[in-house]
């Protein structure tokens, strides 16, 4: 009888043991295959949207260097110099192309497809106003070819860059969409294999009595699986850390290079724009119109090349730490008065009056680097101005915060800005703007002046609204004697 008993026990253990590692075998087998499909569709999700932001962006940027190609063709008069921005067009135009019948190819959601489609009618009129340009260069009708660019072909190229950018935004943020529902989906399938993990485990206790002998087994794979997993960690941790160090050498080894290239930039840079004054102002040998015209658009270009030059030098020697501020007690009526006197050209040319509501005779002396909020006063009126509607108004305010702060505010009547976009307002080489304007700028004047504020121990904000003008404002300590 002991022997029958002793043989039921072994068959029953057995039995027992051979439905659990069944029952393994089939969720390993169902939850590597549902992880598999998972991944597989992860990866696909990832992979079409990274093609489609490629693609979009392998189009934006074709299309703003083939403007800018067709753009040199047209004030330029050296055959050699014609023919090579001419073939650097055609190639922008080829990898134009290129992008656009790959993303063609892809499927597209309702919004983005409407999008696309906007973008496909402004590629046929587009297309046609620059190769009309291009012909008109060749005719060597550079007038006519100048006339059309500004007028109609950069304006249409503009609004085709902007629908592209929003393409852009919109598919990212359909991509989050997609990456989101996938990974829900992952955890419910997680779920149903918890369920089914939780019924061998059910199992595994029924019989669990009879390999107690096992245990011991099982104790010591569990200490040496959890010493493994802490010298994993450990290793983990020490790799995080050195990427952590590489990455911050990395990130400063770029900011010098900005740095040290943008000072070598700015002594050719004032060379060619000195030659061309003295070109233009040379009596003894004076140039002809047309020269005069080409040599100021030289002087134009390279002033605003210069000023992009001292904003990447700015931007890089901030974020290297070594920008130096100097502290001092600084009239806020000195600031003022001189803003107005350099921005007021600009403002004249719109036709934009500036109201200095503080007044010159205000006392009001602040702690700043008078070099620096020069620059950040500079910076914001001047795009008051740029993103103002003919004929506006741009507000200068000032009032105590606190009792030991000052609250400056520039006020414009343009368009304003839409909510959605004042979140990426302050983002480097971003450039917010929901006008028609064509204003230069590489997005970085904000965020220098938001970082050199900041430096200075002040805020920064702006409240606007679409169709109803915008509001930035900053703080600044005030003087201890004021």
């Amino acid at each position: 009888m002991l022997k029958i008993k002793n043989n039921n026990t072994k068959s029953i253990l057995y039995f027992g043991f051979a439905v659990v590692v069944i029952l393994m075998v089939i969720l390993v087998s169902i939850s590597l295959a549902i992880h598999k499909i998972n991944l597989q569709r992860f990866d696909n999700i990832v992979h079409t949207n990274n093609l489609k932001h490629d693609l979009i962006l392998q189009m934006r940027t074709a299309a703003r260097e083939r403007t800018g190609h067709l753009t040199k063709m047209s004030i330029i008069d050296d055959v050699l110099k014609l023919d090579e921005e001419w073939m650097l067009f055609n190639d922008n135009g080829s990898k134009f192309m290129a992008g656009y019948e790959a993303l063609k190819q892809m499927s597209f959601d309702k919004e983005e497809r409407v999008l696309f489609n906007k973008e496909e009618k402004a590629m046929r009129l587009i297309g046609p106003l620059q190769r009309r340009v291009a012909e008109l260069i060749f005719n060597d009708k550079l007038k006519d070819a100048q006339n059309l660019l500004l007028t109609t072909a950069i304006p249409e190229q503009y609004r085709a860059y902007n629908g592209l950018t929003k393409m852009m935004l919109l598919q990212q943020k359909n991509a989050r969409k997609s990456v989101e529902k996938a990974r829900q989906d992952f955890y419910k399938t997680e779920i149903i294999i918890v369920v089914l993990a939780v019924c061998i485990i059910v199992i595994s206790l029924l019989i669990a009595y009879f390999i107690t002998r096992r245990v011991t087994s099982s104790e010591e794979k569990l200490k040496q699986a959890r010493d493994e997993l802490e010298l994993r960690v450990l290793e983990r941790t020490e790799q995080l850390l050195q990427a952590t160090e590489n990455a911050n050498n990395a990130n400063k080894a770029k900011s010098d290079f900005l740095s040290r290239m943008s000072h070598e930039l700015r002594t050719p840079l004032n060379a060619i724009l000195g030659f061309s004054e003295l070109m233009t102002h040379d009596k003894d040998e004076p140039v002809t119109d047309n020269q005069n015209d080409m040599l100021g658009e030289i002087n134009v270009a390279g002033k605003h090349l210069l000023r992009l030059v001292n904003e990447v030098l700015d931007l890089a020697s901030i974020e290297a730490g070594k920008l130096q501020l100097d502290l001092q007690d600084v009239l806020l009526a000195d600031v003022f008065s001189s803003c107005i006197t350099l921005i007021q050209p600009l403002a004249n040319e719109k036709n934009i009056t500036i109201i200095d509501k503080v007044g010159a005779n205000n006392k009001y002396i602040v702690s700043a680097d008078n070099t620096r909020i020069n620059q950040v006063m500079i910076n914001l009126v001047s795009n008051a101005i740029k993103y103002n509607v003919e004929g506006g108004t741009v507000t200068l305010q000032a009032e105590k915060k606190n009792g030991k702060v000052l609250c400056i505010k520039v006020i414009d009547t343009g368009l304003g800005i839409s909510d959605d976009k004042i979140a990426l307002l302050f983002n480097p080489y971003e450039r917010i703007i929901d006008t028609d304007s064509n204003s230069e700028g590489t997005g970085l004047g904000l965020n220098i002046t938001k970082q050199l504020i900041e430096l200075m121990g002040g805020e920064i904000g702006v409240e606007s609204s679409a169709k109803l003008g915008t509001t930035f404002w900053f703080t600044i300590k005030l003087a201890n004697d004021t």
